[in-house]
């Protein structure tokens, strides 16, 4: 374990996204319910399509 204020280099940590959200995490109940790919569908024609580069 590092002590705080020390950096290593050359160390890789890997941290899978699943590991981050507790399972009875709300969004979690939501995806489960939720058809998201039909949701696009549904907005699909309110997009223009055109990138916009604001940057």
């Amino acid at each position: 374990m590092m002590e705080q204020g020390k950096l290593e280099w050359g160390v890789v940590e890997l941290v899978g996204t699943e590991s981050l959200v507790p399972q009875e995490y709300l969004l979690r109940k939501v995806d489960k319910v939720v058809d998201f790919w039909k949701l696009y569908e549904i907005v699909e024609p309110l997009y223009s399509g055109e990138v916009c580069d604001y940057a």
